[in-house]
C-alpha cells in the first residue's frame, strides 16, 4: 500500500508504503515508531531557520535511514563528524559570550554572560 499525507504547512507530502494488506491507519502508525521518521519530523520542524522551508520530509528520511544502515554497519564517520561539529560549535558560543562577560561593567551584565558561556561549555 501506498499512501501520501499533505502537511498543513503546504509542504511535500509524506509518502509512505506499507505492506500489502495494511490499512492506512497501520501505515501511519508503523511510521510513527520508527525512529528515523520521528526525527526527520522534528528535524524539519527546527530545520526553516538554517535552510529555509524547501527540505523534502522524505529525503530526509531516507538521509536518516542510510546513516542509521551505516552505523549499523559499524561507520560511525557521519557521528564523528556530527560531534566535531557541534563541539566547534559550541566552542564558539563559549568563546562569544565569555569574551562578552569580560567587556561588562556591571556585574548582573557579567554573570549572565559567563553563566551562559559555561552552560555552552558543559
Amino acid at each position: 500500500m501506498s499512501t501520501t499525507k499533505t502537511a498543513a504547512t503546504g509542504k511535500a507530502p509524506l509518502q509512505l508504503h506499507g505492506k500489502k494488506g495494511q490499512t492506512e491507519g497501520q501505515v501511519f502508525a508503523e511510521a510513527a515508531l520508527k525512529s528515523s521518521h520521528n526525527a526527520a519530523y522534528v528535524m524539519e520542524a527546527y530545520q526553516s531557520n538554517t535552510v529555509g522551508d524547501g527540505v523534502d520530509i522524505n529525503g530526509l528520511i531516507d538521509g536518516l535511514q542510510k546513516s542509521t544502515t551505516s552505523v549499523n554497519g559499524g561507520d560511525l564517520s557521519s557521528l564523528e563528524a556530527m560531534l566535531v561539529g557541534q563541539a566547534t560549535a559550541l566552542q564558539t558560543i563559549f568563546t562569544s559570550l565569555a569574551r562578552r562577560a569580560s567587556h561588562q561593567q556591571y556585574q548582573k551584565h557579567y554573570e549572565s554572560f559567563l553563566s551562559l558561556a559555561l552552560k555552552a561549555q558543559a
